[in-house]
This record gives structure tokens, sequence and C-alpha cells, in this order.
């Protein structure tokens, strides 16, 4: 299998994780490489597939603007979100060698690559479909896609002309035109595979997955006692389910807007992801008793944050609908 590329252009301060989703990128150095492009020059262990090139937000804005013969906008890191679809021809020069480039999110930990990726999937001109992860055949046809219209609506060219974020990478809640609409529009070839990620929902106090059903329209699994491991480059979740305890693998794990603290070490094989912690554990569970004994939950202050800003916003909205 050619080697796939994942590229993240990231500046800021990165999460206090880093060398965990450092150390997730190396399991998978036989098939995945990481093309790093940030201001944050902390010190790391950096794996041999990561490669980490130093430089400012205005290096990559000039960047984009040489590459790209559109008006372009680009105020602020966060809106590099919506260049995403376009990476193929801004980074053409990296990517040349590699058979599928994507991009990715920080906030994440990778499983092993290898219990997911086939030489079938990689027969589509897109792998995946949502921000935190997607992959793109990296042909010259395949990597100016995001540029066609829409029943003769070229969306980019707006996109990439405002400071406004507009979720150009994936499908959005605003029902405005993005890089999944083209994708259907034209009926390319997309491998996707929603039970394989662990998209976490962030405003709950456990660890709830949420799927995609259809559009934005997002579906959140039953609230139940599970707890995520992460054992040498494997991620796995546990659960008890019919008198049996379950367990699951993924190809990653999403922790949207959870603050995480860190326990464990920095360089421990094993440890549990639990609502707002990375923490250290001796070995997987193997029966429901060692599972039970286990603590799945620590003290969330995000959680009732989060719940207090909701209902912020619920009582703002029924005052002003109510003017």
């Amino acid at each position: 299998m050619n080697k796939l590329v994942l590229i993240i252009p990231y500046f800021g301060k990165f999460p206090n994780y880093f060398q965990l989703f450092l150390n997730s990128c190396r399991v998978n150095k036989d098939i995945c490489d990481w093309i790093i492009y940030t201001d944050d020059n902390s010190k790391y262990n950096i794996p041999l597939n990561v490669s980490i090139n130093y430089c400012s937000f205005n290096d990559i804005q000039r960047k984009i603007r040489k590459k790209i013969s559109a008006k372009t906008c680009i105020d602020n890191p966060y809106k590099l979100c919506d260049y995403r679809p376009a990476y193929g021809i801004i980074f053409e020069e990296e990517i040349k060698e590699y058979k599928f480039w994507g991009h990715c999110d920080v906030d994440v930990i990778f499983g092993k690559f290898s219990r997911f990726f086939n030489e079938d999937m990689l027969k589509n001109d897109r792998i995946f479909r949502l921000g935190h992860l997607c992959f793109y055949k990296n042909t010259f046809e395949n990597n100016r896609r995001f540029m066609l219209p829409v029943n003769g609506y070229y969306r980019y060219r707006e996109v990439f002309s405002t400071s406004r974020n507009c979720i150009f990478d994936e499908v959005n809640e605003y029902g405005t035109i993005s890089i999944e609409d083209i994708w259907e529009h034209y009926n390319f070839s997309n491998y996707n595979n929603d039970y394989a990620i662990a998209n976490t929902y962030y405003k709950s106090n456990t660890i709830r997955l949420l799927y995609q059903k259809e559009g934005c329209v997002y579906e959140k699994e039953k609230r139940r006692r599970a707890i995520f491991f992460w054992h040498r480059g494997e991620l796995l979740r546990m659960y008890v389910e019919g008198g049996k305890l379950v367990t699951n693998e993924f190809l990653y794990i999403h922790l949207m807007r959870r603050p995480m603290k860190q326990t464990c070490d920095n360089n421990c094989e094993l440890f549990k992801i639990i609502p707002n912690c990375f923490d250290s554990i001796n070995c997987l569970p193997v029966n429901i008793g060692e599972f039970n004994r286990i603590k799945w939950r620590t003290l969330n202050l995000q959680y009732f944050h989060t719940r207090y800003i909701n209902l912020k916003s619920k009582i703002r909205k029924r005052f002003k609908s109510n003017d």
C-alpha cells in the first residue's frame, strides 16, 4: 500500500496532550506520514513519520495566495479549515510522492490504520468526509474539484474571499454548498464508515458517540458506561451489554471541545480515555468484574460550564422570541 500523508497547518499552542497525539501517529509509520506547519516550538519526541516545519502564519498566508489564483482572505488561523479542500494545490510539491493526501485535527488520538485501510478503499476519489479526518486521491483532476460549480455557482470563490468561516471542508448546518455537496453533485466516489470513527458528543459528562445520519443531522448513541483504552496503538472501547464485555476497535477518537487532563506518562503504552482525562492503567480488563472496578469518570467541570452556557443561550432565545 502506498503511503498516505496528512497536512496540518496549526498556529498557536498545541493541546496539552499533543505528545499522545504524536505517539498515535508513530504506530502508523508504515502507512501514513504527517506534515505539520506551526509556530509552536515546544519540545516533543517527534516520530520519524512526522515532519514539523516551523513557520509563521504569515508564511502560510503567502503560500496560499501564491498557489490560489482566486481572491483570498485568511485573517486568522481558524479560517484555514475552509482551505483544506485546496491543500492538494497549496502543498503540491510536498505531497507529490503520495497516492493520497488529507487533513486532520490535532484533538484526536489515532488507532491502527492497518486495521481499517485496504486497497479497495484506495480505489475511491475520497476517503471519509469529516473535517477531523479526510483523504483525497492525489491527482491533478481530483485536487481541483473543489473549484467545480454546483448549478452554475462557484462556491469556493465566495468562501475564499470572506474572513467568515464557511465550513467548506465538510457538510455544514447552514445549508450552504460545501465540498460534500460538490462530491454528491458530480457523484464522485467516496468511502465512508462512521462506525470506524469515535466522534464524541461534547455536551455530555460521559463519552457518547455521534453518528452522521443525513446532511448535518447527527444521532447520539444511548448513554452507557463505556471506557476507551489506547493500548500499543490499538484504540479500543469496552462496555457491558447483554451480560457480556463488549470490545470495539476504532480508527480514531475525536475529542472536540473537551479540555483534557493528562495524568498518564507521555510514553505510556496503555492509558484510558475518560470524559476529561487521559489516565494511567496497569492492564486491560479481561472480564466484567475487572471492567466494573475501573474508575470511568472524574469531576468534569467542563460539562457543567457547557450546560450553563447552553442554558443561557436558550433563555436568551426565548426572550427574543417573546419580544
